[in-house]
């Protein structure tokens, strides 16, 4: 589980969009097996800046389909 910060507030689980520890803090999965879902198609991710972000309706969609 990873640590949370002190400094850094919850993500909202409703955004639009995740960075991959946003994703972390808010799912089941690790960082490699977000990248492993992304790479796979299963989840969606963009590159917003220099940042990969996680589509938030792909993340809730496969969240809802996790055992």
């Amino acid at each position: 589980m990873p640590r949370l910060s002190p400094n850094r507030p919850e993500p909202n689980p409703q955004a639009l969009a995740f960075t991959i520890s946003q994703a972390v803090r808010l799912g089941p999965w690790s960082r490699s097996t977000i990248r492993r879902l992304a790479a796979s198609g299963k989840l969606e991710m963009r590159k917003i800046g220099g940042t990969n972000v996680i589509t938030g309706e792909s993340f809730r969609r496969l969240l809802g389909a996790a055992p």
